[in-house]
């Protein structure tokens, strides 16, 4: 075994069952293959729960709106109309790019009829609202202080509509993660991926990859991306949840989108953290 499969097999001495024996355990820690890319992301083979120092847990909720002079009525994804139903995307973190409102993470999740709107962070932005109007009440109700809002806006058939994806932390405002990536870092060993429910409509967004972006103060950036599905353990039983072993630095600078499949429901991300600093 190498460096790292020492560790790995240290951490996992406490909660592996021996029934096989020491030596298959060894044998089965020494095979564990990991695909790298530089320092960007390390992607593990998801076989036990790692150990961790903190865990939080995101949701992203999406929700629709027909508006019309200056009332916004919340619609079903079926109401939309046939042009919109395409995917929208979503943002988690990059805080040097959501401060001029996320235009690379937009160049890089290109969208089809709708249009982007600047992002908003609730409770913190001066009267929310899109390019049609102030946001009334049947939407500000279904937000809470410290979520991040990515807004959408389109007009088709002679109505206007308006998409949110919300990113909400359960833990701490999300706004507020995102912040203290100016000055602090922690790094992630896994995801738990968690969808709506077990219905078709709702495991299908595990299709849908993340790209992890990492960012410069000059706009240069480089990629990688990580297909949920891939961690799929075709032994698990529920077909609703995937633990992605996930290794990825998130500071200012770094950054995870998504798109969103117009008809999922919330998903849930359970982040376990692995380490947190403070930036020197």
């Amino acid at each position: 075994m190498n460096q790292r499969q020492r560790r790995q097999f240290a951490r996992m001495g406490s909660s592996v069952n021996h029934a096989q024996g020491a030596d298959t355990v060894v044998e089965e820690v020494a095979n564990v293959q990991v695909v790298r890319d530089g320092q960007l992301v390390k992607v593990n083979q998801g076989t036990y729960n790692p150990s961790f120092v903190a865990q939080f847990q995101l949701q992203v909720i999406p929700y629709y709106f027909s508006v019309a002079a200056g009332v916004y009525t919340n619609i079903a994804a079926a109401a939309l109309n046939a042009v919109l139903k395409v995917k929208l995307p979503f943002f988690l973190f990059g805080n040097i790019d959501f401060a001029s409102g996320y235009p690379i993470l937009k160049g890089l999740f290109p969208i089809s009829n709708w249009q982007y709107n600047p992002p908003v962070v609730f409770g913190s932005t001066n009267r929310p609202g899109d390019n049609f109007s102030q946001w009334d009440a049947n939407v500000t109700s279904l937000l809470q202080d410290g979520d991040l809002v990515i807004t959408y806006t389109a007009t088709a058939g002679g109505t206007d509509y308006l998409a949110l994806k919300i990113i909400r932390s359960l833990d701490v405002g999300f706004a507020t993660l995102l912040q203290a990536t100016q000055s602090n870092l922690f790094g992630t060993n896994m995801v738990r991926y968690s969808a709506f429910s077990d219905a078709a409509v709702d495991i299908a967004q595990f299709a849908n990859p993340f790209k992890c972006v990492d960012l410069t103060m000059f706009g240069k950036f480089t990629q990688d991306t990580v297909n949920p599905k891939g961690f799929k353990n075709p032994e698990q039983q529920q077909k609703d949840i995937i633990d992605i072993d996930f290794e990825f630095r998130v500071s200012k600078q770094k950054a995870i989108g998504c798109y969103f499949n117009f008809d999922a429901g919330a998903i849930d991300l359970n982040m376990f953290v692995a380490y947190a600093d403070k930036i020197n």
